[in-house]
């Protein structure tokens, strides 16, 4: 695993329990911790959002085989010899 990838994932999941405290309980972790639009939570927020961009990015995009699959439509053929669909 690359170290940007290391650093990014875990920075999203802070990033999705803050949205998630925030829109349950209505606090905001981050700013709480940090102060409230001080430069530390503001520098917090932009790594988060970069590191969303990169981990969707990584996923849809082709940085590993399991975004390519998962991005994938599923096949609608039928399953049996006769394409009759079971009649």
């Amino acid at each position: 695993m690359k170290v940007v990838e290391m650093v990014a994932m875990p920075l999203v999941l802070i990033g999705a329990l803050n949205w998630g405290l925030v829109g349950v309980a209505g606090l905001d972790l981050v700013a709480t911790i940090l102060g409230d639009m001080s430069m530390a939570s503001k520098v917090v927020y932009i790594l988060v959002g970069l590191s969303a961009l990169y981990v969707a990015y990584n996923h849809y995009m082709g940085g590993n085989d399991s975004g390519a699959a998962a991005a994938a439509p599923m096949s609608s053929a039928p399953t049996d010899n006769n394409g009759m669909g079971g009649m």
